[in-house]
């Protein structure tokens, strides 16, 4: 039950001429601290709403910060660091190899020459056998024109020859050469080995670990923009106890006005006047102090609410923060650079080398075919040498006097054409064997291709930059988002903390009432008349059941229908007590 009292010093009865006065008063001060406390909720709303859009547009970002990093680029990116990685680990491996095949090369090469000379040297002795012929067989006159076709076959024998000599000795130079400029290649190697893979290994793990950072970040900021988002809706529906306080405090200056009026223009004993002014007046003051304990509870459900969703985009503003990813992702991509680069040097050299390499190898391949094509002239000659051989036999067996000198010299020419004949053979084998390194090495020689890093990683480091601007923009943006949540927020709030001062409605309205009961009653059967039809006409402007719980406990209405005076009418809109959470 209401009990009325007065705590101000300076208070002073009100005498019934300035009763009607008084309540003027009152209802303009409650008309104006209803439109306050409206244009306060009102405002409040407004900025909640534009919170809401922003808190919308952060979720706008965070939908796209989920996928701006291109997780099949950085997963790309990292499957090639760790091949490349790999690739330069194997280098000391592969030169290894190719050290080895060039060994290879040289050695058959070396052999290779050493046949050659045996061929010359063979040829050289035949011609001296060819010379010794004509001077034996002197007196055979028959043998000087087949001497002489000896002679020719010999000569363009060694012609072909040196051809084959020249382009073995080229051959073994660049043999030489390569092997020189395969050596300064694994110097280089060991330089960076195994620092160089290894700092892309860790590059990789960095760029996943960043990978993830984003996602947490993404997933952590998200959810507490989605509690937000929550709140706030549900705070934006509670900020109906505004309305509902407006009205409640529209309905108290409406009876004070239908009070005021009476007086004005009623007729009826003062005493009768005056407990009907107690009865009307105390009604409303009960209703007042109702409706201001109500906001206040109300307020400071709202305010509590507010103040959560002002330490939530405070959790906002610190993540979206947290560890600066933006720069982060940009240092990941310096250091990515940073040792690609360093690998770069290495394989651009690698990838000279193996153009150096390729000219020689070409050389080799020609000098090879060279020596094919040549050497069947050689072959050639072995079996004219056979013949010579066979033929210089046959002849002897005709001649008189010469005849044993020139089979011994026969003799030596079958000797030297089975010695043509095993170098000849030995040489085939050599060039056998070197078609064999020739493929191995071809086979070695893409590899300046296969570590070419920039060109594996372009397409995937370009990708990743682009990401990383984007999310550094996203996060910017979202911080943004929540500096302005937190604003927006607290602007609120403290407007809501100023709540409208009712405080001077209320004792003027404790000083109409003053201690008088307000139960007695009116012995003017006008003036009770009066004020039932005044309290009906109040009771009918409620609008919410907690001012008509608060009316029937005090002024029962027994000439309404149960119905009218019990239950609410559509639209009943004060049960907000479980919105705050």
């Amino acid at each position: 039950m209401f009990e009325s009292k007065i705590i101000a010093d300076d208070a002073v009865a009100v005498g019934p001429a300035g009763i009607g006065a008084a309540l003027g008063v009152i209802r303009l001060e409650l008309s104006s601290v209803a439109s306050r406390i409206d244009a306060r909720f009102v405002e409040a709303g407004t900025t909640l709403g534009t919170m809401l859009e922003t808190i919308d547009a952060l979720m706008l970002r965070l939908d796209g910060m989920t996928g701006v990093l291109g997780a099949d680029d950085a997963g790309a990116a990292v499957a090639e660091l760790t091949d490349a990685a790999r690739l330069i680990s194997e280098l000391p491996q592969r030169s290894a190899c190719r050290n080895d095949i060039f060994v290879g090369i040289r050695q058959t090469v070396t052999h290779l020459e050493d046949g050659l000379g045996g061929i010359h040297k063979i040829l050289s002795a035949l011609r001296i056998l060819s010379v010794n012929i004509r001077i034996v067989a002197v007196e055979e006159p028959t043998f000087d024109k087949w001497v002489d076709s000896i002679g020719a076959q010999l000569s363009a024998g060694e012609h072909e020859l040196t051809p084959l000599v020249n382009l073995v000795n080229r051959l073994k130079q660049d043999v030489w050469r390569v092997e020189d400029v395969e050596g300064q290649l694994s110097a280089e190697t060991a330089k960076v080995l195994p620092a160089a893979p290894n700092r892309l290994l860790r590059d990789a793990q960095t760029l996943v670990d960043y990978q993830d950072m984003i996602a947490k970040t993404v997933t952590s900021v998200a959810d507490i923009a989605r509690g937000v988002q929550s709140r706030v809706a549900q705070v934006l529906v509670a900020l109906q106890v505004g309305d509902n306080a407006r009205q409640r405090i529209e309905h108290i200056a409406s009876g004070l006005a239908l009070l005021e009026d009476h007086l004005a223009h009623g007729a009826g004993e003062a005493t009768s006047a005056r407990q009907m002014t107690v009865t009307i007046v105390g009604l409303l003051a009960e209703q007042l102090a109702d409706t201001m304990d109500s906001l206040q509870k109300e307020i400071a459900g709202l305010s509590a609410s507010m103040q959560g969703i002002a330490q939530d985009a405070r959790s906002l503003l610190s993540i979206s923060g947290k560890g600066d990813q933006g720069s982060v992702g940009s240092t990941i991509l310096q250091s990515l650079n940073e040792g690609i680069n360093i690998v770069e040097q290495l394989t651009l050299q690698l990838r000279e080398t193996n153009g150096e390499v390729s000219g020689i190898v070409r050389n080799i391949l020609i000098a090879l075919d060279g020596l094919n094509e040549r050497i069947r002239v050689v072959a050639e000659l072995r079996d004219e040498v056979e013949q010579v051989a066979i033929n210089v036999r046959l002849r002897c067996q005709h001649a008189r006097k010469s005849g044993p000198a020139i089979g011994v010299i026969a003799t030596e020419v079958r000797r030297y054409s089975g010695q043509l004949n095993d170098t000849i053979q030995t040489i085939s084998k050599d060039l056998a064997a070197l078609g064999a390194l020739n493929e191995s090495l071809r086979n070695e020689s893409d590899l300046a291709d296969q570590v070419d890093i920039r060109r594996m990683l372009e397409q995937s480091l370009r990708a990743i930059g682009q990401g990383c601007e984007a999310v550094n923009s996203s996060l910017d943006g979202a911080l943004e988002d929540s500096s302005a949540a937190i604003d927006l927020i607290s602007s609120a709030t403290l407007d809501l903390d100023g709540r409208g001062d009712l405080n001077q409605a209320m004792q003027r309205m404790l000083l109409i009432v003053g201690e008088d009961d307000w139960s007695a009653p009116i012995e003017d059967t006008a003036v009770a008349q009066a004020k039932d039809e005044i309290l009906v006409a109040i009771f009918k402007s409620y609008t919410m059941a907690r001012e008509r719980e608060i009316h029937l406990a005090r002024s029962p209405m027994p000439d309404l229908p149960v119905q009218s005076a019990a239950a609410a009418p559509t639209g009943d809109d004060d049960d907000f007590d479980d919105i705050f959470l």
